[in-house]
């Protein structure tokens, strides 16, 4: 193989699929990346036998061939070189790489000894806008649990309706977040999967910085996420995702309307007085608004009083701060609605005006 391309290009390519990498004890072959040349281009991939991630980049392709290298070694290398043409050129299992007046030879091991990464031939099922469907990611994921006694809430279910809405849930049993995603054609049918978090996450990763259509397709236990240059393949998590509606309060007694900037840092400030618990409490008053406190007998207490239209019962609630914040913050209106059913029960966050996000935070029982 010898191939000819860009410093920039082949560096951010590198970037983007050593994360799927990793030690294997059993399969040391998998801390490599492989490098081939594919119809004029070069492609980068990895996989770590639950995830496949193939990156194209442009390059001028003189000879065919591949191979697989540590991807440590080449990824440091390749980030120290000026922004020029890089030349790679394999010699039996050496990668060899010039660029400039910089040369190094990195042992490798044979491209057939590398894992084959399955392919899913199957019509795209969806697609969206990239920048929305990262959003929409990010918006859940914080909400899933990496478990493993219990891998059903260990990823993010997707659920497909033959509508064509693809509503995106994930819970840790503490809290829960759920978005809708709008979609004009319908499906011929409803459907229903579980996506590992780190999948998840590496998708969220990679539509980022993108513009582009990312388009889904589903072959057996299998998701592809396909956005022209890059695709990544992983399987699905088998099992029933909880039936989360029974968690999801249908009447509440408590309707508060906030400015989610001021809930935000209350909260903060509360926080600066809990100790390993991570306490605050919320006490929703109507008339009045959201008082926010905290105690701690080595720290001292907070109490702060945020003015906002309370309607409805009076009701005091517990929670840990952090799952507050992560709910409040993926909600993407400067108002927010909490919606409360009483003492120890469910507290529902949503954006004002916005039905498309649901937050659910589950309040700890309140010791006084």
């Amino acid at each position: 193989m010898k191939v000819v391309c860009l410093q920039e290009k082949l560096k951010k390519a590198i970037n983007t699929v050593e994360r799927i990498t990793g030690k294997n004890i059993n399969l040391p072959i998998l801390s490599n990346i492989l490098i081939e040349t594919d119809k004029g281009r070069l492609k980068i991939s990895a996989t770590d036998l639950e995830i496949g991630l193939d990156v194209w980049i442009s390059a001028k392709v003189e000879i065919q061939g591949k191979i697989t290298v540590p991807v440590s070694v080449l990824s440091n290398f390749i980030a120290s070189l000026p922004q020029d043409k890089v030349i790679l050129e394999t010699e039996k299992t050496n990668l060899k790489v010039n660029c400039r007046s910089f040369e190094a030879t990195i042992k490798g091991l044979s491209a057939e000894d590398y894992p084959i990464i399955p392919k899913i031939d199957a019509s795209p099922l969806l697609s969206y806008k990239a920048k929305d469907f990262h959003k929409a990611l990010s918006q859940v994921h914080p909400a899933a649990s990496f478990s493993d006694t219990r891998p059903e809430i260990s990823g993010v279910l997707f659920k497909f309706t033959a509508n064509g809405d693809l509503r995106l849930v994930a819970t840790d049993s503490f809290r829960l977040a759920e978005k809708v995603l709008k979609k004009a054609h319908p499906l011929d049918r409803d459907l229903s999967l579980i996506v590992p978090l780190k999948t998840v996450i590496e998708v969220s990763r990679i539509l980022s910085d993108s513009e582009k259509e990312v388009k889904i397709a589903i072959k057996e236990n299998q998701i592809l996420f396909d956005l022209e240059d890059t695709r990544l393949i992983s399987r699905l998590i088998e099992g029933h995702f909880p039936e989360y509606d029974r968690i999801i309060p249908q009447e509440f007694t408590t309707d508060v309307e906030i400015d989610k900037k001021s809930l935000i840092d209350a909260i903060k400030m509360a926080s600066f007085f809990v100790t390993k618990v991570n306490d605050v409490s919320l006490t929703l008053v109507p008339g009045k608004g959201v008082d926010t406190n905290s105690k701690s007998q080595e720290l001292g207490e907070h109490h702060s009083s945020i003015k906002s239209e309370v309607k409805g019962e009076e009701v005091k609630l517990v929670f840990n701060y952090r799952y507050l914040i992560d709910g409040l913050n993926n909600v993407s209106k400067s108002r927010v609605v909490l919606r409360a059913n009483g003492k120890e029960r469910p507290l529902a966050i949503k954006g004002l005006g916005d039905s498309s996000y649901l937050y659910i935070a589950m309040p700890v029982r309140d010791t006084e």
